[in-house]
């Protein structure tokens, strides 16, 4: 026996959407850095499934510099322009598959060197005309909290040539807190210079 059968289909659609994956950044060396100074970022962006993300990361903060670099890389550079206390955040841009994600705050202090001469200025004695002053000295202290490197000085201004340095202390680079003196001398060329 054959009966009539009827069947029916029932349609339904389907949304399928990028996987979330979650972005951190795992260091920063050195931290604490200097100013001026290149500080290395370290980066994972991980799946919430399987698969490898793809795309880039970029790095800010806040105004202070930033990279971009491919997730497969893991690592950027920035170079801080100012000092002080950052907070660093990762931005996965997303790829065809996986969302975009952004990293936590992660935390990097950048230390500056600060020169501070004693006396602010010199004042040498009336001097005879082509004759050398006894030597003056000026102390130079690295009152910030990083070390001072490439350290070089050099005498400018009006009548800069009339001025020299007799001796000096002071290394290419000061630690903080460390001192060194320039001593300096006045040969006046002519009256009133």
């Amino acid at each position: 026996l054959l009966a009539n059968y009827n069947i029916t289909y029932n349609t339904a659609n389907f949304t399928i959407t990028k996987a979330a994956t979650t972005t951190t950044i795992t260091s920063t060396l050195p931290n604490p850095s200097v100013l001026q100074g290149t500080v290395v970022v370290k980066f994972t962006v991980v799946p919430q499934l399987t698969g490898t993300p793809g795309g880039n990361v970029t790095v800010s903060s806040g105004g202070n510099g930033s990279c971009t670099a491919t997730v497969t890389a893991g690592t950027c550079s920035i170079t801080f322009t100012n000092a002080g206390a950052f907070t660093l955040t990762a931005v996965f841009a997303g790829d065809p598959n996986f969302r975009t994600s952004t990293s936590a705050g992660f935390s990097q202090t950048v230390n500056a060197a600060t020169v501070s001469p004693s006396p602010g200025f010199l004042t040498f004695p009336s001097q005879t005309v082509g004759t050398t002053s006894s030597a003056m000295t000026e102390t130079v202290t690295n009152t910030g909290t990083a070390t001072l490197t490439s350290f070089a000085f050099s005498i400018n201004g009006t009548n800069a040539s009339n001025f020299a340095v007799a001796s000096t202390t002071c290394p290419t680079t000061l630690a903080p807190a460390a001192k060194c003196t320039i001593n300096l001398t006045f040969k006046p060329t002519a009256t009133g210079s």
